[in-house]
């Protein structure tokens, strides 16, 4: 098998900024690393090396890994113990070191507000359902996270990410044939998330963003024909 794969394989890196971010893998090696490069010319930095936070450990997965906008830190998350209740950190771009900020039992991700200094996250429960939507404060107790929603349906999971332009966080909830989205300003973390539509039996409908308005795909008033 190994002879059929390209073992230091790594992607197109994705230019936002000053920066470009991307991902590889060195030959031999079981976990990615996360990388930028200065777009004007310069070394590659490695932020996050899979392979050495995974030593000693049996078990371990790279969850989510997203940089702040300011491009001074990035949230990852981490599964050591093959629960998939991820724990997240902090890690600080200049120095290379994580901050005391720890939070356990999460999806994997964190998604940057636009002040760059808190991120959003998901929280699962005993199901490991995805229920509760969370804001972190860099360097405040995890404790006084402000829960931004909480999803008490059982059926229904939900995610929480944002848009290119980084001007609103997006919260998705669904079940497998039902979708419902609330937004808030990425800028205004505080604020409490606007209901796009709310959610119908049987109706889906995604956002995607089109600079000062969002484009809605929907199966709602869609017809299926089928030839006799």
């Amino acid at each position: 098998m190994k002879g059929r794969i390209k073992e230091d394989d790594s992607s197109v890196p994705m230019k936002d900024g000053p920066f470009a971010y991307g991902t590889s893998y060195r030959t031999g090696g079981q976990h990615p690393r996360f990388f930028r490069v200065p777009r004007e010319g310069g070394e590659e930095a490695i932020l996050i090396d899979g392979d050495a936070e995974a030593e000693g450990k049996a078990y371990f997965r790279i969850g989510g890994v997203d940089h702040a906008g300011d491009h001074e830190r990035l949230v990852w998350g981490f599964d050591d113990k093959g629960s998939e209740f991820y724990t997240l950190k902090v890690r600080d771009l200049q120095t290379g070191e994580d901050l005391a900020d720890l939070i356990a039992d999460t999806g994997g991700e964190g998604q940057w507000d636009a002040t760059d200094n808190g991120f959003f996250y998901t929280r699962l429960d005993d199901n490991h359902r995805p229920s509760q939507v969370f804001h972190h404060r860099i360097g405040t107790d995890t404790a006084q996270d402000r829960l931004v929603y909480e999803e008490t349906d059982p059926g229904f999971f939900m995610s929480v990410g944002g848009t290119r332009l980084n001007d609103w966080i997006m919260i998705s909830i669904s079940d497998h044939e039902t979708s419902e989205y609330r937004l808030l300003p990425a800028a205004r973390p505080d604020a409490e998330p606007v209901l796009v539509k709310a959610r119908e039996a049987g109706i889906q409908y995604d956002l995607e963003e089109g600079g000062d308005v969002f484009f809605v795909l929907t199966n709602s008033g869609a017809r299926r024909t089928f030839a006799s």
